[in-house]
């Protein structure tokens, strides 16, 4: 775990959040800190969430990142990614998080899909309005 590695999130978020791409990328954002300070700093983030239909935001939520086993994942709730009742069925999230601990007038907004191959990615029990995105591995 005290490796050094880039502490960029346009650089480590996208990659974090399974088929995840960066939507606009900020200059200026080269800082370098250990994974643990990285999991440190997102896992106290509440991430805003936009969700998205084709080229429309359809919605707006909240969220945050949890890690399991060196994993991290996205917690919403489970209307957020699918809600049947009022018909709002986003095929993707975008967040927009900070991409500088030191300067957070710096962000980049993240992509991240919920279905891959017609199939959703998000993990969720029945009867209970939270799912979670799973990402890659840290390692």
């Amino acid at each position: 775990m005290g490796k050094r590695i880039a502490c960029v999130v346009s650089c480590l978020l996208a990659p974090v959040l399974m088929g995840g791409s960066v939507a606009s990328t900020p200059q200026g954002t080269s800082q370098s800190q250990t994974l643990q300070q990285f999991y440190d700093q997102v896992l106290l983030m509440v991430a805003p969430i936009e969700e998205w239909s084709g080229p429309a935001r359809i919605a707006t939520a909240t969220g945050f990142f949890f890690t399991n086993e060196g994993k991290l994942y996205l917690i919403t709730n489970r209307h957020v990614v699918r809600d049947d009742a009022h018909r709002i069925l986003p095929d993707k999230l975008r967040l927009r998080l900070h991409t500088n601990a030191a300067d957070h007038t710096q962000n980049a907004d993240y992509d991240v899909p919920l279905y891959v191959n017609g199939n959703s990615v998000w993990r969720e029990k029945l009867g209970v309005d939270l799912v979670c995105r799973p990402g890659n591995t840290f390692t």
